[in-house]
């Protein structure tokens, strides 16, 4: 996947498969609601990173980041292939030091799925604990890696790290 435009259309069609597992997760959600109304980003996503909240059924809110990833997305590290990490952009554009999600995630959760090769699934995915990621991250207990882009057509660096790496007081719910 290279465009823009085509990273949003596989997103639009992981739609309707995360909001299925979010409810298996969080069986109280009554409505969910995406910030990227016509493509026109929300002051949510533009100021927070923050993509979508859930509705409760006692009235509560829980807001989220959610990144869906094609079947073949892997990284080799180690000669060993990586599949299951959860990755967040670090800079936008590192040269310029214009920060990204890491620095301005301010959701409660974070979903990571990668679909399974029909769409029709996830075949891995986490669900997190956004505030706890970042106490642990502060204490020292996850270790994240950098990978810049050296493709040529994005600028923006990333830190990721592998699922299994991840406290389990973090975790949610996940799919290994």
């Amino acid at each position: 996947m290279s465009s823009g435009k085509e990273r949003f259309q596989f997103s639009e069609r992981l739609r309707p498969v995360a909001d299925r597992l979010y409810r298996m997760i969080v069986p109280t959600i009554t409505e969910i609601t995406r910030f990227d109304k016509d493509l026109k980003r929300h002051i949510l996503d533009q100021e927070y990173a923050i993509d979508l909240q859930f509705i409760l059924a006692n009235g509560m809110k829980m807001t989220g980041q959610e990144k869906f990833r094609e079947f073949d997305k892997r990284r080799e590290e180690k000669g060993l292939l990586q599949y299951s990490d959860v990755t967040i952009e670090l800079y936008n554009d590192p040269i310029l030091k214009i920060k990204g999600d890491w620095f301005n995630l301010c959701s409660q959760f974070y979903f990571v799925g990668f679909a399974s090769k029909n769409e029709q699934c996830f075949e891995r995915y986490v669900f997190l604990d956004w505030l706890k990621i970042i106490m642990e991250t502060q204490n020292g207990n996850i270790h994240w890696e950098t990978l810049n882009q050296s493709d040529g057509k994005a600028k923006a660096s990333f830190r990721y790290t592998p699922f299994m790496k991840l406290p389990n007081s973090c975790i949610l719910a996940m799919k290994e």
